[in-house]
């Protein structure tokens, strides 16, 4: 009998978790947070162009 929860955890993930499933893992994790750094970038762009749009009137005539 487990007298522990971690120890059966790892016991538990060494038996499931496959070095294939592992790759596969880390690769959907590596893709969503290159999404999540290109949508970060993008949201920045959008910020900018807004705020240049609502501010060339003011750039451009004074």
């Amino acid at each position: 009998m487990r007298t522990s929860f971690w120890p059966a955890l790892v016991t538990d993930l060494q038996d499931y978790w496959t070095p294939s499933k592992w790759l596969l893992c880390l690769g959907f994790v590596c893709t969503a947070r290159e999404n999540n750094k290109r949508n970060e970038k993008r949201s920045k762009l959008e910020a900018g162009s807004r705020w240049l749009e609502e501010h060339r009137h003011t750039i451009l005539y004074e």
